[in-house]
């Protein structure tokens, strides 16, 4: 399999992992794709927060583009059978999937030579998601299933300044941002390949006598 089509599938972190180690790892990112559909959404008024857009581009970022979505899908079904709410909506699932794919991709398929390389990538992942997953898929689906009556403009006003969606969606872009500097200065996750860290470092004092 060629290099390419290596990191299109895993990240470098999970590429130079065993196949028990590989199936591991997915299986964790599964878990917490399960855990961030369950526990971390809640309401203040008429806002739903929730994290899952951050979590789902951090599994892409951790496991790889593919494995990434095949992880954020699995973990939607998955957390819905857990904890069901209304009716299954498969575009859910393919939406962060989509996230963890387009996040994955746009870092590690192209190199991170320059520290600021990936906050650069982490904006394209951040337009890109917005506009691919919350507009175009879940605005769309809930627009034509639930609120058909109001024209599509107007629903899109009110889904993210009425009730609140684009400063939830901030929050995730926020949050994915302050997690990169975490992850760039873990030694465990030195495989990620996120390029040169911020931290600088400490050079030899001079010859003081």
């Amino acid at each position: 399999m060629s290099n390419f089509w290596s990191k299109l599938f895993f990240s470098p972190f999970v590429l130079k992992a065993t196949r028990a180690r590989k199936v591991a790892y997915i299986a964790m990112m599964v878990a917490l794709s399960i855990v961030g559909n369950m526990f971390f959404e809640f309401k203040l008024g008429v806002v739903q927060y929730s994290f899952t857009t951050a979590i789902s581009a951090l599994i892409g970022i951790l496991i790889g583009p593919c494995a990434g979505f095949i992880a954020c899908f699995i973990g939607d079904g998955v957390g819905f059978i857990a904890n069901p709410f209304g009716a299954y909506t498969p575009w859910i699932g393919l939406s962060t999937g989509l996230i963890a794919f387009i996040a994955g991709g746009a870092i590690h398929l192209f190199k991170n030579e320059k520290a600021h390389t990936v906050y650069i990538k982490l904006v394209f992942v951040s337009l890109l998601t917005f506009l691919v997953c919350s507009v175009a898929i879940n605005s769309t689906f809930l627009w034509l299933v639930w609120y058909n009556k109001m024209t599509y403009f107007e629903y899109l006003t009110y889904r993210y300044i009425g009730l609140g969606q684009l400063f939830v969606s901030l929050i995730n872009y926020g949050l994915l941002f302050a997690f990169m500097p975490v992850f760039k200065r873990i030694t465990f996750f030195k495989d990620l390949q996120l390029g040169p860290c911020f931290k600088k470092e400490v050079g030899k004092p001079e010859n003081v006598e």
